[in-house]
């Protein structure tokens, strides 16, 4: 399409780690000394006179990798790439760049080397500079500096060759500047600290630079601007959860084919977060962060990336979007059309037949409307939704059939076991033949099989039990009572109380004075601003290494279980300390404590009310028994709400309460592997105490292995389906993605549940437990 207005060329700024708030708020760093009323007064200067600005709101995990991805290929990529780090796996799709004339990216290694082994041969110019200079304990603003003068360097050598210089002067070129010191100094010395501020102005500096360079350059007002960010910063340094101080990036737009400034609509466009910035007056356009890279084709008139599936802020006839409106309704209304037309694909096409005569009609308004909606539309939730909420129920209900109900077969087993399966085998070829009609994806026809299956095998017990409930009130209400449990623990699991009180001292390291001396010189010289020297660095992963290995390498013969566990308890602990804040070591020595009263209760009990005879039943080949009773409900219920204990008791996840500075102890420079390693060993240690707790406490009551645990699977899969369902695709950005973390955690409950007791097991597989605490009524199990 035609558009007078496009820019010959584009720049695309990345602040990596810049936050909207800091950034646009007057006063924003009240707390130090002589900082200015403005930190970016450049850019609040565009906003305020020439240029459109807005919030862009990043997904879910808000990480440098994922929101590049978003916006320069306009998609959202599968969330488990952002594991497999920046260098291994390259950018396998289309982008912005591959669609330009040539794209210049200049910044840093580990973002730029990801868009080149998709792209067209030389189709991407990068520069990137040294990746010791990524250091995250040294001056990160020489970083940004780096990406400035190269860029200068760039635009003054291409006189002297004729490629260059062709190329930069070409139609439909994208240079793009990739900021990463406001990301390395937020890690180190928080958003709100001096240096993070110094950063701010730094950027703005260089935007200011970067526009008056290219004016002198090329002379003339042919470029448009695009700055924007990753992702934010949480106040403690991190970044990733589905917080706004996370996902709220800022959005400033202007140059040649944007529209200027515009006065606040009505309703107004701002809520409680935009109204501090001091920004009321103006309109403020939010987008999501994939809708940035057809902003960003629409500005220089390139042809948008293949399978993107944002939206171009102008499509929505409601509310101003970004470009100017100077070729009037119709070019909007095409464009509309084709931004449909490339996310709707095969999908749809009754639609936008109706949206191509509404243009030829004229009505342009209803054209945009009628493609807004089409672009947002989903297809397939209401029956995925159906298929899985069924399979979990049918899960739930095969897990404690399993476990609860007796060892015999049902009792229409021989006569009628046809059915189930004659039923699951007929709703399986209708789902599949649905799904093939409608050209859907592998893993929808893998939904359908488990949830025939599921079914097929907890239908026969379910029915034979079904009419027992209503003989015997009291399991009625231990299956309700449980239920209501799980729910309870929904609707709390977002509080983090404190679990322990200050009476518990207790020395962990054997070590502690020379940890002490070595965090000491270590936090000094990070003060200094002089990284950490190797020769600091090596105790520390010796201490590490040394005393947190000892409980898993030695071992005495058949040990004593208390005293297995004590040294455990040590062991892990060394390490959890290590990256431990505040009341962290506390709470991890009172969860043990509280897991250790938990076993003598629960042995106490038992003890008083010695196993009846219907407790021990035959199976059909004689073999003895052990069959859970209503009571033993109980415990599998303590061991769920220890799990929530253990995960949110040191910090939310969710949050991000992991802090990096911790770490720079350890290591300096950017190593993902080797952070994620330290952050899951975190994480592992209260739940590999619970478990070995869970292990103990199953021999002490002479409980068949993991008979118990198969009743957590349910339990944590009614409180995963609850989650499920109240997943949102609507609403504000962060009740979005907590949302969706709220039902991602749930379901790595179970999965990181299941770890931790298996390495229980085998950790205890040479323990006695009958040497603490006597002879035990009923079996006793042993490890071997």
């Amino acid at each position: 399409m035609p558009y007078a207005d496009w820019a010959k060329r584009v720049v695309f700024i990345v602040g990596n780690g810049l936050r909207a708030d800091l950034l646009f708020m007057k006063n924003g760093f009240v707390d130090i000394a002589g900082s200015p009323d403005i930190v970016a007064p450049y850019l609040r200067s565009i906003v305020e006179t020439r240029g459109a600005w807005g919030i862009s709101h990043t997904r879910v995990p808000s990480e440098t990798r994922p929101g590049h991805v978003a916006f320069i290929s306009g998609m959202n990529e599968d969330v488990s790439e952002v594991t497999k780090g920046w260098r291994q796996v390259g950018i396998d799709f289309d982008s912005v760049f591959n669609q330009s004339s040539t794209t210049f990216a200049i910044g840093s290694p580990t973002v730029l080397a990801s868009f080149v082994p998709g792209a067209p041969p030389d189709k991407i110019q990068i520069w990137k500079f040294d990746p010791e200079l990524e250091d995250y304990t040294k001056d990160a603003t020489q970083r940004d500096k780096r990406v400035y003068q190269t860029l200068e360097a760039i635009l003054r050598n291409s006189t002297a060759h004729e490629d260059l210089d062709r190329r930069v002067r070409a139609d439909k070129t994208v240079l793009f500047l990739h900021l990463p010191g406001l990301d390395i100094t937020g890690h180190s010395d928080r958003p709100f600290s001096k240096e993070y501020m110094m950063n701010i102005q730094t950027v703005d500096d260089i935007v200011e630079k970067t526009e008056n360079l290219f004016r002198q350059f090329y002379g003339d007002d042919d470029t448009a601007f695009v700055s924007t960010a990753d992702h934010g910063m949480t106040p403690i340094g991190n970044h990733g959860d589905g917080h706004p101080d996370s996902t709220c990036t800022p959005l400033i737009v202007w140059g040649k084919g944007v529209r200027g400034s515009l006065p606040d609509s009505t309703p107004s466009s701002h809520d409680a977060y935009s109204k501090q910035l001091g920004l009321s007056h103006l309109l403020r356009r939010d987008v999501e962060q994939a809708d940035i890279a057809l902003l960003l084709s629409a500005l220089i008139g390139t042809k948008w990336p293949t399978n993107a599936m944002g939206m171009l802020p102008d499509v929505d006839p409601t509310k101003p979007g970004y470009l100017l409106p100077n070729q009037g309704n119709r070019y909007m209304a095409q464009a509309a059309l084709v931004n449909a037309q490339s996310t709707v694909e095969e999908l749809g096409q009754t639609q936008l037949s109706a949206i191509e005569t509404l243009i030829d009609v004229g009505d342009h308004y209803q054209a945009r409307l009628h493609a807004m909606v089409l672009i947002s539309a989903t297809y397939d939730a209401p029956v995925i939704l159906g298929i899985v909420v069924s399979a979990y129920i049918g899960w739930i209900a095969l897990c404690a059939a399993t476990v609860l109900l007796p060892a015999s077969k049902p009792s229409d087993a021989h006569g009628r076991v046809w059915r189930p399966y004659f039923v699951s085998t007929t709703v399986l070829a209708a789902l599949w033949s649905y799904f093939a009609s409608q050209d859907s994806p592998l893993e929808y026809y893998a939904y359908a099989i488990f949830l025939c299956y599921f079914w097929a095998k907890a239908w026969p017990w379910c029915s034979s039990r079904l009419w027992q409930l209503s003989e015997y009130p009291y399991d009625k209400f231990m299956v309700i009572g449980t239920i209501a449990a799980t729910q309870t623990m929904v609707n709390v699991k977002n509080a983090r109380e404190a679990w322990c009180f200050k009476a518990v001292v207790i020395t962990l390291i054997c070590g502690l004075a020379s940890s002490t001396v070595l965090v000491y010189l270590i936090v000094g010289s990070l003060r200094a601003k002089r990284g950490v020297p190797l020769i600091l660095r090596t105790p520390g992963w010796i201490i590490l290494l040394s005393n947190g290995m000892l409980p898993f390498i030695v071992r005495v013969g058949r040990s004593n279980p208390s005293a297995r566990l004590l040294s455990i308890f040590l062991g892990v602990g060394m390490w959890f300390l290590r990256v431990a804040v505040s009341v962290e070591g506390v709470f991890y020595v009172a969860f043990a404590l509280m897991l250790y009263l938990w076993v003598k209760v629960e042995y106490v009990w038992h003890r008083d009310h010695p196993l009846g005879s219907e407790s021990k039943v035959k199976d059909e080949e004689g073999c003895v028994t052990y069959q859970l009773k209503g009571e033993d409900l109980g415990i599998a219920l303590f061991f769920l709400l220890f799990m929530q204990i253990a995960f949110f008791g040191p910090g939310k996840i969710g949050y991000s309460s992991f802090y990096l500075d911790l770490v720079y102890r350890l290591i300096s420079r950017y190593n993902p592997y080797l952070l994620i390693v330290l952050l899951m060993l975190k994480m592992f240690a209260p739940f590999l105490i619970l478990a070995l707790t869970f292990s103990v406490l199953h021999a002490r009551l002479s409980l068949p292995p993991f008979n118990l645990f198969v009743i957590v699977l349910a339990l944590s899969d009614v409180m995963t389906l609850t989650f499920f369902l109240k997943v949102r695709h609507v609403g504000s950005w962060f009740d979005i993605s907590q949302s969706f973390y709220d039902f991602c955690t749930s379901s790595l409950f179970v999965l990181w549940s299941m770890v931790a007791c298996i390495v229980a097991e085998l950790l205890m597989r040479r323990t006695d437990h009958r040497s603490s605490m006597g002879k035990n009524e009923g079996w006793v199990w042993h490890r071997h």
